[in-house]
Order: structure tokens, then sequence, then C-alpha cells
């Protein structure tokens, strides 16, 4: 009975936050940023010219719904609870349940102030997923996880190039630690290579000025 009111305790914090966030990010007026991603998301391109493309995909996406600050801010409110529901989600699979742990990601200042989308909102998102399912795969070896893993790694790669550092890290413990390294690298390798041939064929065909953007001059 305890640990089912304390899920449920758990369960209304994270209600309680979702809504504190909700009202927030309604009432905050949006940011430069957020205003250039709705014209982002209006215009709808392969690639952009100061970073990849998903962050203007899913804006598209919105704004068949609604052009409300919340409903643009919608994504960046449920990755800024990502971390806090993924350690809930592993505690009640290990049945271990630590509550301290789960609140302290939940209310991290930089995660509980987080009602913003930006560029960084799925790298955030889909790069904390990708790891977390990595461990699943690894201790499962079920080759469909490292599929995931891929996916959600090519997401992110569609949002900025810093996923690469979560890829080198994934590169370096299949390397050094795991078995059968060549196919669990080939299957992540599956769903990440066509977002990589997207956003170089756009790039060649385009001057090369989103890689230049990004890895040399930081200028518009």
């Amino acid at each position: 009975m305890n640990m089912l009111l304390s899920r449920a305790g758990l369960l209304t914090l994270f209600l309680v936050v979702i809504t504190i966030k909700s009202i927030l990010a309604a009432l905050m007026p949006m940011t430069g940023d957020e205003a250039y991603f709705v014209i982002w998301g209006r215009e709808i391109a392969w690639v952009y010219y100061a970073h990849p493309p998903i962050t203007g995909w899913w804006m598209g996406l919105v704004l068949l719904w609604s052009d409300h600050p919340l409903a643009v801010r919608a994504m960046a409110i449920v990755v800024s609870i990502l971390p806090s529901l993924v350690l809930f989600l592993e505690a009640r699979r290990q049945q271990n349940l630590n509550h301290e742990i789960i609140i302290i990601g939940l209310f991290l200042p930089i995660l509980f102030i987080n009602i913003f989308y930006t560029t960084d909102t799925f790298l955030l998102g889909c790069g904390a997923l990708a790891i977390w399912v990595y461990l699943r795969a690894v201790e499962s070896e079920r080759w469909v996880l490292y599929v995931c893993v891929g996916g959600l790694l090519s997401l992110a790669f569609l949002s900025k190039y810093l996923v690469g550092l979560v890829g080198l890290a994934i590169l370096v413990d299949q390397c050094l630690f795991r078995k059968r390294v060549i196919r669990n690298l080939l299957l992540m390798a599956l769903p990440v290579l066509p977002a990589v041939g997207l956003n170089l064929t756009w790039n060649y065909y385009h001057c090369n000025y989103n890689l230049i953007f990004n890895f040399v001059s930081r200028q518009t």
C-alpha cells in the first residue's frame, strides 16, 4: 500500500509541475528565437542555414494546430520533465522507488525553469532517451533496442551536431566493453545514415553553409 501511495504521490507531483510549467508557458511572451522558429515552421525546408531541420519540422506540425505560446513550448515542457520521468520508470522497473533522486531531477533549476522551445529541445530529449535505451540494449542485447537507439540519435542529430559526443561515447563503449560490436554498430547506424546523408546533401548543394556556420564562423 505504501508503495502504491508513493507512486500516486509522485504522479501527482508530476502533474502539479506540468500544470505550473504550462501556466508559465502560456503567459510568458515568446522569445525572439521562438518567433524565428515559428517562421521556420511556416517555411518548411530540408535544412535551415543555422541548424539541422527538426526544430522547424516540429514547429510546422505544431502550427497545424495552434501558434499559441503554450503550443509552441509544449515539447520543451515534455523534455524538461523527461529525466525525472525516466528515473521514475527505471525505479519502477527495478522495484526501487528512490523518491529523492526523482524529485531532485524534477526540480533541478535548469530543468524546472526550462519552458522555452529552442534548438536544444530535441537534442536534450532524444539524446537522454538514446542513452537510457542504450543501457537497456546492452543489458538485453535485443536488436530492436539498438535500432531504437539509432533512431533517437538520428532525431537528436537533426536538432544539433553536439549529439555526436553521445555517439562517440557509445562507439567507445561498444569497442572497449561489448560483444557483437559490428552487429550493434550497424543496427544503430541504419537510422542515422539517412539523417546524415540528408544534411550532407543539402550542404553540398548550398556551399556547405550550415556546416560553416556551426563549425567555423557562427555568423549570419
